[in-house]
């Protein structure tokens, strides 16, 4: 009998898992800087609660105007 969870198909998965999870951290930082945020605050994402205020303030926070410490407006 074959073990379900084992064999090339959980590679597959786990290696898509890794690259989602690299993805999305990049894109967190990529944010971060777009507001002239240092990128470590992504950190705080691992603190109950403090998580969705960080979420929220992402998604709804305006950018620089203007280039600032991390690189010229994407704009």
């Amino acid at each position: 009998h074959r073990r379900t969870g084992s064999g090339p198909a959980s590679g597959d998965c786990f290696a898509a898992l890794v690259a989602d999870v690299w993805f999305t951290l990049a894109q967190y930082v990529k944010r971060l800087h777009d507001t002239d945020k240092s990128g470590w605050l992504i950190l705080l994402g691992l603190i109950p609660i403090v998580n969705i205020g960080l979420a929220l303030y992402m998604l709804f926070a305006d950018g620089t105007v203007g280039p600032n410490r991390y690189g010229l407006d994407p704009k």
